[in-house]
């Protein structure tokens, strides 16, 4: 699933890849500068991959599947975690995630940033 997540993430107009060797060697996607997701560990040493979404949503995502938790080491208002190991969340949801992660983070961006990326 890791790399399918990769692959989606690269995907998106002006998405950028690194990796933040100061947080266990995530590999962090930025836009315009703002991270929108990040594949890591948790304290457990779990695999995760981290997502900005829209608070109306947030909650939904954490009832409808055992695998989405509260975003680890973010606002819990404004992130999910989900658990890659054994997921429940099916890979179309997860590109939906991915996506809306995305869109969450452009949709703030500077309107001179947006307009840069070719939606």
């Amino acid at each position: 699933m890791k790399q399918m997540i990769e692959e989606v993430c690269m995907a998106q107009v002006g998405a950028v890849r690194d990796v933040k060797e100061e947080w266990g060697g995530a590999i962090r996607f930025t836009v315009g500068g703002k991270m929108f997701a990040m594949l890591g560990q948790n304290r457990n040493g779990d695999d995760i991959v981290t997502l900005k979404c829209a608070p109306e949503k947030v909650e939904q995502y954490r009832h409808d599947f055992s695998s989405v938790v509260q975003g680890y080491y973010m606002n819990k208002t404004h992130w999910n975690s989900v658990l890659l190991q054994d997921s429940d969340v099916p890979t179309e949801v997860m590109e939906q995630m991915i996506g809306h992660s995305y869109a969450c983070v452009v949709a703030g961006l500077p309107k001179k940033v947006r307009e840069s990326l070719i939606l």
